[in-house]
Formats: structure tokens, C-alpha cells, sequence
């Protein structure tokens, strides 16, 4: 583990401080410069309740950390005893948890064949920076992206983001962050390729892709080791007892 992130953990295994953020049962130490952060609880959420709309944010009760602009962290139980069957009651989240598991102990990274949590009507388009994430408390794989529902959507400034999906060590927990990012070699606003052959579209992300994935962890905003350190930081908390 990188010595900033020891040093992170460090600050944050002791009861949760003033520069911590802690709700839910679950603490992070946002990063100097991150962004506000707030924590809140998200209700449950089951497939029958959604009934024939796009089935966003299908999950348990679960913790929620968000931050500006737009980057949220959400730590997600993977059981519920107010339903009978989970996986029928959380399809997406139990098939992502589970193909994570096999990819995480079989120790490949990610790549177009895994399958990527409230994810529904778009697919990312590259995969840059693919990597293994470890922490104190949690294991899981993050890579770089930007999401589209068309084939030919430039990848820029506008639209690139950083996917981490994990597992905590005990397995009881999804962990699953979206952070936006920019950096310095794309532009603000790029050409779409919409009208370009299948192939021609693949051979411009696969470009793309390399070109992210050689690029250094500091020349993107946040750095890659910003974001590392908020998840070398997430960890449970003991919730004070009820009188």
C-alpha cells in the first residue's frame, strides 16, 4: 500500500474525528482540496417497487457519500432480511457482486465482460487505468470511462469518470464509486464520431483507452492518488448504543 495511503488509514481508525465524514455506520477522510461531502441514508429500493421503469438505484438500504462536484461513494449491504429472495428483490447489484467476486479471485481486471452496477442504458467505452484496489477493509477493481448510449460518443472533459466497484473482506458489502475527472491531454469538448464504420469508432477508443492508460496518475483531476486515498479511508464504525 502506498505510504500516503498508510498514512490516510492511519488518521481514521480511531473513532471518527471532526475531518472525518461518518454516517451509516461507515467513515471517510475526504482528501484536502476533494470538495465538500456530505452522508445521508438511501432508502430501499426493490425491482418490484420499480415495475416497468428503468430500474436505477435497485439496492437495500445503504450509505451514501457525496461530494462536489458530483462524486458519491456508496457502501451497499448485501443482505436484507425484509426481503425473501435478494436476489430476485436486487438483480443488478447481485449479479454485479457476484461476477466481481469470481473476477476479484481469479485476479483479472476489468474489461469489457464485467458487468458494471446501475449501469442500465448505457455501456462505458474504454477501460483505461484497469487496476486492483486494496484496502484495510475492502478489495475491488476501478478503471476509467466515459458512459454513452451512443456508439461514437467522444471521450472528454465533459464526460470521463473513474468507476470503483468493490467488496468489503468479509463479503457482507458492495462498495461502489463514481468520481468525474478531467485530464490535461483531452480536450473540453471533443468531436463526436457518430457517422464513422463500427471499426473505425472501436480503433478511436481503443486510442483513447491507451492513451489514458500510459498517461501519469497526476495528470488527472483529481490525481489517481486523491481517489485512492478517499478509498484506503473508508472503513466501519461502531454506532453509539440506543439507551
Amino acid at each position: 500500500m502506498p505510504v500516503l495511503a498508510l498514512m490516510v488509514v492511519g488518521l481514521c481508525l480511531a473513532p471518527p474525528t471532526s475531518s472525518c465524514l461518518a454516517g451509516g455506520g461507515f467513515s471517510l477522510l475526504p482528501p484536502k482540496g476533494f470538495g465538500p461531502g456530505s452522508v445521508c441514508s438511501r432508502p430501499r429500493l426493490t425491482q418490484a417497487e420499480v415495475g416497468t421503469d428503468i430500474p436505477y438505484d435497485v439496492a437495500p438500504p445503504r450509505t451514501q457519500f457525496t461530494f462536489t462536484p458530483g462524486r458519491m461513494l456508496e457502501v451497499i449491504p448485501l443482505q436484507d432480511s425484509a426481503v425473501p429472495d435478494f436476489a430476485k428483490a436486487y438483480p443488478d447489484l447481485d449479479r454485479c457482486a457476484r461476477a466481481l467476486r469470481q473476477r476479484l479471485r481469479a485476479g483479472a481486471l476489468p474489461d469489457a465482460t464485467l458487468p458494471v452496477y446501475n449501469c442500465l442504458d448505457a455501456e462505458p467505452t474504454i477501460f483505461a487505468k484497469p487496476r486492483r484496489v486494496e484496502t484495510p477493509w475492502c478489495l475491488g477493481l476501478w478503471f476509467i470511462t466515459r458512459y454513452t448510449q451512443e456508439s461514437g460518443a467522444p471521450v472528454d472533459n465533459r464526460n470521463l469518470s473513474l468507476t470503483f466497484q468493490g467488496l468489503s473482506r468479509d463479503d457482507r458489502h458492495f462498495v461502489w464509486a463514481e468520481i468525474p475527472l478531467t485530464q490535461t491531454g483531452l480536450p473540453e469538448s471533443g468531436e463526436g464520431r457518430e457517422n464513422l464504420s463500427v471499426d473505425e469508432v472501436n480503433a478511436y477508443y481503443r486510442r483513447v483507452e491507451h492513451q489514458l492508460t500510459q498517461a501519469p496518475d497526476a495528470s488527472f483531476t483529481p490525481s489517481l492518488e486523491v481517489v485512492d486515498s478517499l478509498l484506503q479511508s473508508l472503513q466501519p464504525v461502531e454506532l453509539p448504543s440506543q439507551p
